[in-house]
């Protein structure tokens, strides 16, 4: 019987994180040379295909874990700024002030 090494035994197939984010609850997408986790029609890129044969599955998961923040972060600030483009709103529900109409 062959013994691998630890290190072996840390490289991430396809296919073993496939299952990981399965095992999570969420579909691994391939496309153009990246992977990414969808559920409930919502998607999050977790890394590089390359990179999975030197990523050890603790840290594949840290990067769905970073790829969640990330989309977070940017949900709020995408928020923020709807919110400042709807404040630039006339007060007669016109749009906003035109350079024109300004000169």
């Amino acid at each position: 019987m062959m013994q691998t090494s630890a290190q072996e035994q840390q490289q991430l197939s396809v296919t073993d994180a496939q299952h990981l984010l399965e095992r999570q609850g969420y579909e691994m997408l391939c496309r153009f040379g990246h992977v990414h986790a969808s559920r409930d029609a919502q998607e999050w890129h977790v890394c590089l295909v390359t990179d999975l044969a030197s990523m050890p599955p603790a840290r594949y998961l840290a990067c769905l874990d970073e790829a969640h923040k990330l989309h977070v972060e940017q949900s709020i600030a995408l928020s923020f700024l709807m919110h400042e483009e709807g404040a630039k709103v006339r007060r007669d529900g016109r749009e906003p002030f035109s350079k024109q109409e300004v000169a």
